[in-house]
């Protein structure tokens, strides 16, 4: 019997699909390079019209508080740039790239090397569906509400990568009053952070607690002040801590408590789980595919108190739990949510910096027209060059 990988015959299937829906409509796709293929419609600016007419004063406020969110995510991502580089000149064996490529792949697991995150193919590709529709949908509300033209919209196939695009008239844009097109620029990447934002909630506050269960993942082994081994390294230890001497371990206070009745020399048994990663959710990782591994570790003194020589930072592992039914789908739409999540977060912030033609590059061009109209092509092009420099430094430095 052949041994049948379903996820890449799934990515098959959608490519198939694609390529089908491609030729059906070949006489309205413009192509290029055989990459790039474009379809414009009319279809939709009905529906954009009547969205923008329900309310038109609640979606100026609605974009100009986008324009606060939107220079929060620039200063975050800025900042975030910027401390990597200090990390790197301060603690260099402690540098990660701070921003990864997202691929998608058309395999079940994910894969990572610096500078490079490849994404099952699921989940990048539903998500980022989302995070276009959402995107683009409130740039072309926004613009309406401004009393701009949809010159035109439609869907777009960069190979195999989906996206959909909105295109405003050029003219009556430029012509706008300057907070009108800041609110425009900024009400993209504003609805992507909120989108990112209501499932963060959602999964931390309620799936997660209803489905699944903590264990204590440590992010390090620690050593004596001559850097000898202590137990955790010399035994090798790995994976996140589920139990000690039968006692469940769902946090860094469990584990305090149960070492505050452990006496020096005593030897704790350690049951500790690995398995892959479906997703990390900032602090939180979800893993699947468990395999435990019990451990007898005999504590040393330190200080007059009982260590193992483990030291964070610590995580919070979340695994399914035990009366849960269907592990598989339960996991697969865990992954899917967390990655919904982190695009929509991920892209809403990184589209806020100040590099033209990103949103944020737009703002800042149109700031610089406002308030200093002959330096305007000089400042775009030097916030764009200086961020460019620290982006690009950033991937090479995570392959030296």
């Amino acid at each position: 019997m052949i041994d049948v990988d379903w996820y890449v015959l799934s990515f098959l299937v959608f490519v198939g699909i694609v390529a089908f829906l491609v030729y059906r409509k070949r006489k309205d796709v413009t192509h290029k390079y055989y990459l790039f293929y474009r379809y414009d419609t009319e279809k939709g600016k009905d529906l954009i019209d009547r969205i923008a007419k329900i309310n038109p004063k609640f979606w100026k406020h609605f974009g100009s508080f986008g324009i606060f969110v939107g220079f929060c995510g620039m200063i975050f991502a800025a900042s975030f740039i910027i401390n990597s580089y200090i990390t790197y000149i301060t603690a260099p064996q402690l540098f990660t790239p701070t921003l990864s490529l997202v691929i998608p792949i058309p395999f079940s697991e994910i894969f990572f090397v610096p500078g490079f995150l490849g994404v099952p193919f699921w989940y990048w590709v539903i998500p980022v569906g989302i995070l276009v529709f959402f995107h683009e949908g409130t740039h072309a509300v926004l613009a309406r509400a401004e009393k701009i033209k949809i010159k035109t919209l439609g869907l777009f196939l960069l190979t195999i990568i989906p996206g959909a695009f909105v295109e405003p008239d050029e003219k009556q844009l430029k012509k706008a009053n300057w907070k009108s097109r800041i609110r425009i620029y900024a009400g993209g990447s504003y609805a992507n952070i909120m989108v990112g934002l209501v499932f963060f909630i959602f999964i931390a506050g309620a799936y997660l607690p209803a489905f699944y269960e903590n264990t204590l993942a440590f992010g390090a082994y620690s050593y004596t002040e001559n850097m000898t081994e202590m137990p955790a390294k010399a035994n090798n230890l790995t994976g996140s801590i589920y139990s000690v001497n039968g006692e469940r371990v769902r946090s860094i206070q469990d584990l305090a408590e149960i070492m505050e009745s452990t006496e020096p020399g005593d030897t704790l048994e350690i049951r500790a789980l690995k398995g892959t990663v479906i997703a990390p959710l900032f602090d939180i990782i979800v893993a699947k595919d468990l395999v435990f591994e019990d451990y007898s570790i005999e504590t040393v003194e330190v200080e007059g108190r009982p260590v193992i020589g483990i030291s964070g930072p610590f995580y919070n592992v979340k695994i399914l739990k035990e009366d849960v039914g269907n592990p598989v789908f339960m996991n697969f739409i865990t992954g899917l949510l967390i990655w919904i999540c982190l695009i929509n977060i991920g892209v809403g912030v990184v589209n806020m910096l100040p590099i033209k033609p990103l949103d944020g590059g737009l703002i800042i061009e149109t700031l610089g027209e406002r308030f200093l109209p002959k330096y305007k092509d000089n400042i775009t092009k030097g916030f764009s060059f200086i961020f460019l420099f620290l982006i690009i430094g950033n991937f090479v430095i995570g392959f030296v």
